[in-house]
């Protein structure tokens, strides 16, 4: 391979591992302030398929993880043990590799246990009122 492509590859491979990890950071904060991913399992939906419901802003992450991929690819194809490019090409892979590991480790792990706790927190509070309401004498069922 040449050496002016060698380069081109390691700087547009720069551009994209940066271009990721700001995409990753930033949709993965957004993702995880959005709140909870719910999937509806009523009767009515079961027969219709299983909908989930979650950020869209989770395939910004997505795209932002695939930037980072395709960084690391291009850097390693292009990566040259000597000189100025090689600097870069170290750069850009552990840009990358942040960006890889923050978009799905924060997204998943943070996300996926602050979804767990709001449900239990949830589930919780209707069974308190549920308890509170039927010692009133009140035995209302509201289930939409």
């Amino acid at each position: 391979m040449n050496s002016d492509t060698k380069k081109i590859l390691t700087w547009v491979g720069l551009g994209c591992a940066t271009l990721g990890c700001l995409l990753s950071v930033i949709f993965s904060i957004v993702t995880c302030a959005k709140g909870e991913w719910t999937i509806d399992t009523s009767a009515k939906s079961m027969s219709q398929g299983i909908k989930v419901k979650m950020s869209l802003a989770f395939i910004g992450t997505i795209i932002g993880v695939v930037l980072a991929i395709v960084g690391i690819v291009l850097t390693i194809v292009a990566l040259e043990k000597e000189g100025m490019m090689f600097k870069v090409a170290i750069i850009s892979i552990a840009v990358a590799t942040f960006a890889v590991l923050y978009g799905t480790i924060s997204t998943v792990t943070v996300c996926g246990y602050g979804c767990s706790i709001n449900k239990g927190v949830k589930k919780a509070v209707e069974k308190e009122n549920k308890k509170s309401s039927s010692s009133y004498g009140y035995d209302y069922d509201f289930d939409y």
